[in-house]
Order: structure tokens, then sequence, then C-alpha cells
């Protein structure tokens, strides 16, 4: 399925006798990347890479949470357990929006 996203920009169209007249856009931006073959690139814009992901357990590591003195968020943010941790590697690529429509306003 598609996840992509739709954008509302209002820009500025043009002055005329010192009025200025907007117009609204609607851009789509979609979830797969469009082919290019300059890049070989396919796939979604957020994709992330199986190969770096890494997971541990709670007793493979040893949890540091460190206080400053002036907002002590160490000693208000208690951790009480550790379930496992998470790490990836991820690649974001942003192609060009499409433009749907322009309405002058």
């Amino acid at each position: 399925s598609d996840w992509g996203k739709f954008s509302v920009k209002t820009v500025i169209a043009g002055v005329h006798d010192d009025q200025i007249s907007y117009a609204r856009n609607l851009w789509y931006l979609p979830s797969t990347i469009p082919p290019t073959p300059t890049f070989g690139i396919k796939g979604h814009r957020f994709m992330i890479k199986s190969e770096y992901t890494r997971t541990s357990r709670a007793a493979s590591f040893k949890w540091f949470f460190q206080a400053t003195p002036f907002d002590r968020l160490g000693n208000i943010l208690r951790i009480k357990e550790v379930e496992g941790l998470i790490s990836f590697v991820m690649d974001l690529y942003i192609p060009y929006a499409n433009l749907l429509g322009t309405v002058s306003l």
C-alpha cells in the first residue's frame, strides 16, 4: 500500500498595484521511490538496512544515565527495568513531490 504524504503550501503568487495574491498548492510525496537509473534504488523512502540491525538482551549491557547539576534528569527519570536494545541503520530518500493542484486565493 502507498503511505505517501500530502502537503498544502500557501505561497505568494504575485504583487500587482500593491495587492498581494496568494496561491495554495497541494503536493503529494509518494512512499515509493520513483525508478531512477542513475542511482539504481528501489523501494520505499524509509528503508531499514537489515544487515546492520543489532539486538541485545538487558543483561548484555550496563545502563548509564548521568544527571547534571542543572537539570537533574538522571534523578527524575529512574530506569526500573531494561528489556533490551535495538540498533539500526536506515536510508531516507526524499524524492521530488508531485504538484496535484493549485487554487488562487
